[in-house]
């Protein structure tokens, strides 16, 4: 099975999405996901809105880390930058963010490397395939 089908059949299998806070560093946000995956999670995406890129890329590593240990789906928010040099699973790209297919093109998402899965606002998991943009109801956020 390739890596492309092995990720749908952990998304088919998906009973737990957990998505991390804004507060908190490396040590604390890593605790928090342990024990989430620990509970049961197969799904941990990192979403450090205000935290500096450098910092975010820091904790993208140990929660590939911790991901790949526990058998679960690894998605980044917003930074296909960040989801490529820590070899995430997918990327989550809001309204505001980079169009998919420009970061299908992207060097890393192509050729010998499977191209991750993507999310667009309202989170939703599409094979780089299948990818729809389904757009925000007004004053939804």
């Amino acid at each position: 099975m390739g890596i492309a089908e092995e990720r749908r059949e952990k998304l088919s299998r998906m009973r737990l999405y957990v998505i991390t806070g804004d507060h908190g560093g490396e040590a604390e946000t890593v605790r928090t996901i342990e024990g989430a995956l620990e509970g049961g999670a197969n799904v941990v995406q990192l979403r450090k809105k205000t935290m500096p890129k450098g910092e975010q890329y820091t904790i993208a590593l140990a929660l590939r880390r911790l991901t790949h240990i526990h058998g679960a789906l690894f998605i980044v928010n917003d930074h296909p930058d960040i989801a490529i040099a820590a070899d995430a699973d997918g990327v989550h790209l809001g309204q505001d963010d980079l169009p998919p297919g420009v970061v299908r093109d992207l060097p890393g998402f192509g050729g010998s490397r499977p191209r991750p899965p993507f999310t667009r606002a309202p989170i939703t998991l599409r094979s780089a395939r299948s990818i729809r943009h389904r757009p925000r109801k007004a004053g939804s956020r």
